[in-house]
């Protein structure tokens, strides 16, 4: 059975529309609803990890209606929540990744980032929330980009210049994307980060 709780919303999320981009929503638009994780009590949770239970609250100028529900009330309605919320959490970790609006990364670089994640997640106590220090978007090691690039250049007999290497590296996202995905850069980044470098093996 579904309980109805009003919890304590001081740090609940909103959106409007169904958005989940809180930001871009509460720029453009009036929230019109209300997120939030809630303990037993129906008391706002700290975070996902110690809450016990999900509100979504709509916020109606009559009296916000809040629709709560507390996770072991029914296992058939959990297990169809968990099937949804894994796929819509990995999608968000991948996408979050695959579409950083200043460095794109790979389904490669996706992967590596959802194996890490799951690992988390899965810990105990669990971490589910990314909280990586530097940012949201792929991890590059730009110094070792650079390095990779002019052993290549240099290995096919041409002179370049590291350091406005690294400097475009640093300052023009397309060069940074372009470079990742020359294969002999791509390789030879992999080899000196003590990755295995793919090859034509790998596919057969």
């Amino acid at each position: 059975m579904t309980r109805i709780l009003q919890p304590t919303v001081a740090r609940s999320m909103e959106d409007g529309n169904g958005s989940d981009d809180v930001s871009a929503t509460k720029a453009k638009k009036k929230a019109v609803s209300k997120r939030s994780f809630i303990l037993a009590d129906g008391k706002e949770a700290d975070n996902i990890e110690a809450a016990t239970g999900a509100c979504y609250t709509l916020l109606v100028p009559s009296g916000d209606i809040p629709f709560a529900y507390q996770y072991g009330a029914n296992p058939e309605f959990d297990r169809l929540c968990a099937l949804f919320g894994y796929h819509t959490k990995i999608g968000n970790v991948a996408n979050t990744v695959l579409n950083d609006k200043d460095e794109p990364g790979t389904p490669e670089d996706a992967a590596e980032e959802l194996k890490a994640w799951l690992a988390k997640a899965q810990a105990s106590p669990p971490v589910w929330a990314e909280r990586s220090s530097g940012g949201p978007g792929v991890r590059v090691d730009r110094d070792v980009l650079a390095d990779s690039i002019v052993a290549v250049a240099q290995a096919g007999g041409k002179t370049v210049d590291r350091a406005k290497v690294l400097a475009r590296l640093n300052d023009e996202p397309a060069y940074l994307k372009a470079a990742r995905q020359v294969t002999d850069v791509a390789n030879e980044y992999a080899t000196r980060m003590g990755k295995t470098a793919k090859s034509i093996d790998d596919l057969l």
